[in-house]
């Protein structure tokens, strides 16, 4: 058995922060109205034309590992899709071919002007996204965050039971009582 020690203060500090950011990522998953996650297909504007302004670029995705991420203007509208997408190849093929495709998109709110999400795509007659893969792997990331925030209060409570425990033992030992702390 380990001899006890008595925690410093980054042993307390660091599951309080961990507590806290799993404690802060909560509301995210609880307060959203699971209708506002996915839009409606009745909600889209749908656009047909040759993509136009295609660029390729890339952003940092866990562990540092590049993701790319697509950007192209179609109809009046500007939207983007990333590599972690569902059919990304497909889609990234389809709107860099010159060829005419449809999209349905779904106009949102943001700094740039008439910009929307990509939710389905068809091109040379074929269905390339659909709106059931797209629309699940939002969900997905949604539940992510009750998975991660929960796993981090888990982590916490465990690191806060450990220093609890280690604090006692070494009050125990110091202060010479012939408790029998089991370890």
């Amino acid at each position: 058995m380990a001899s006890p020690y008595k925690p410093s203060w980054v042993h307390w500090i660091l599951p309080g922060l961990l507590g806290a950011i799993g404690v802060i990522s909560l509301p995210f998953y609880f307060l959203r109205d699971p209708a506002e996650i996915v839009v409606p297909q009745s909600q889209f504007v749908h656009v047909e034309g040759i993509p136009g302004n295609i660029q390729r670029d890339s952003i940092s995705g866990r562990l540092g590992k590049k993701i790319p991420v697509l950007k192209f203007s179609i109809g009046d509208y500007r939207t983007s899709y990333t590599g972690s997408s569902p059919n990304y190849r497909e889609v990234s093929a389809a709107v860099q071919s010159g060829k005419s495709i449809r999209a349905g998109l779904a106009p949102i709110k943001t700094s740039t002007p008439n910009y929307a999400e990509l939710y389905t795509l068809s091109g040379n007659g074929k269905q390339i996204l659909k709106y059931a893969d797209r629309s699940e792997q939002q969900k997905q990331q949604h539940s992510s965050l009750l998975i991660v925030g929960s796993a981090l209060i888990g982590v916490a409570m465990f690191g806060s039971f450990m220093n609890v425990r280690n604090s006692r033992r070494y009050a125990s030992l110091v202060h010479g009582d012939r408790l029998q702390v089991e370890g």
